[in-house]
């Protein structure tokens, strides 16, 4: 089997709604980017609507051939059966502290006192934006959105951590990780969004110095299984896919989702609205925590709220020349400096992710530029360790511009 996939839980499969588009016509087309503000009663269509919901998955899942997305639709918003029966994950948790380590060290079970629910508005529609946004910070720094045994194994050794890029706040906390119950009752330990999307603790900066293969591997050693693969992974890279291929990609910045029109580096998720985050959360969620519950709607609401509003906005000054005609093709100034998708073979970089069997699309994502110069290291695959780099390879297509060009293009784009 696989790493990651499991039966699933009474599911039928159900065919796509749509034929499947040709490629070329999806990558050519210019596609609306996602909006931050909601559509009037999108969020109540979202919370009640299995039908609205089944369409927006529909709608995301452009390549429906592809296993990743065959895999959700034959088990999101289905008429009936499907992750829809799934118990709903109880919201209590509580942060996980270097006491709690010490606790599992002894051999002592995690306790779960001090744990708290959040507060979710009962009538969406009456609650402003802001709300729900404030609920979705809760959500991004407290929510578990999966459950690992190797992450259990390695919250009770804090002697690794420094390995694993884990550290202990001036609190007692370990970013990213808390305490929860999980379907059967058990009081695990489970990683948030701020786990992976707030390094340097700045919500939606993916951390560059968390090495999750480093910590599987370790855990693969003390059960005496092979690491080789997890060991090339290095920090601020993880393989998301369920294949045998091993593709592992930099974790992304979270900034100006809102205005993406794909996300994961494949671009294998269309973004239309938010509640195509809301979706696509949700479904994260109930993989991570291995099709055995699913969340509180209102929480992925939050979440998506919260997330669309990430980055930030200042003003920009005068776009230099070199970048209007080089880049800005590619990164539209007018959709915070990101695009759509690029054809992997039209790009000098590795095409293996933009092949990968599972969600591959034969394309790469165009990330936005803002809040680059902090975001090293560069490209799908961290490959690049930073700008003056990026630019000496000649990114996107190979041609390496003069050195004057590079020059006024790394003070532009130290100024996004």
């Amino acid at each position: 089997m696989a790493r990651g996939v499991l039966p699933l839980l009474g599911m039928r499969a159900l065919a796509p709604r749509r034929p499947l588009l040709l490629a070329a016509l999806a990558l050519s087309a210019c596609s609306a980017p996602g909006s931050r503000e909601a559509a009037p009663g999108e969020a109540t269509r979202y919370l009640t609507g299995r039908a609205w919901r089944r369409e927006v998955l529909e709608d995301a899942l452009w390549r429906p051939d592809l296993p990743y997305s065959r895999s959700l639709l034959s088990a999101y918003a289905l008429p009936e059966g499907g992750w829809d029966l799934l118990p709903v994950q109880s919201p209590l948790t509580a942060p996980f502290t270097r006491a709690d380590a010490e606790s599992l060290a002894r051999g002592e079970a995690l306790r779960m006192d001090d744990a708290r629910a959040f507060g979710v508005p009962a009538e969406p529609e009456t609650a402003p934006d802001a709300t729900f946004a404030a609920l979705g910070a809760e959500v991004f720094a407290r929510l578990p959105m999966r459950a690992d045994a190797w992450l259990d194994w390695l919250a009770g050794r804090p002697e690794l951590w420094p390995e694993v890029g884990l550290s202990v706040n001036a609190a007692g906390t370990v970013r990213g990780l808390v305490r929860f119950a999980d379907a059967e009752g058990r009081v695990r330990v489970g990683l948030t969004c701020a786990g992976c999307h707030a390094g340097d603790d700045v919500p939606g900066r993916g951390d560059r110095r968390l090495d999750l293969g480093r910590g599987r591997a370790l855990y693969a050693a003390a059960r005496g299984l092979d690491t080789d693969t997890l060991e090339t992974w290095g920090p601020g890279r993880v393989d998301v896919t369920d294949t045998d291929s091993d593709d592992p990609t930099a974790i992304p910045d979270l900034f100006h989702v809102g205005r993406a029109t794909h996300l994961n580096h494949s671009g294998v998720v269309q973004v239309s609205s938010r509640s195509t985050l809301a979706v696509r959360f949700e479904t994260q969620f109930v993989q991570g925590h291995r099709m055995r519950s699913r969340p509180e709607r209102r929480l992925m609401w939050a979440l998506a709220t919260f997330v669309s509003g990430l980055g930030e906005d200042s003003a920009v000054g005068p776009v230099p020349t070199v970048f209007t005609e080089r880049c800005a093709r590619c990164h539209d100034p007018a959709r915070a400096f990101g695009g759509d998708l690029v054809p992997a073979d039209a790009l000098a970089v590795d095409p293996a992710v933009a092949q990968d069997p599972e969600r591959g699309t034969g394309a790469y994502k165009v990330p936005t530029l803002r809040g680059v110069s902090g975001n090293a290291p560069y490209l799908h695959d961290g490959s690049q360790p930073d700008l003056p780099a990026l630019l000496e390879a000649g990114h996107p297509r190979g041609d390496v511009l003069p050195a004057a060009d590079r020059a006024e293009l790394l003070r532009f784009l130290n100024t996004l």
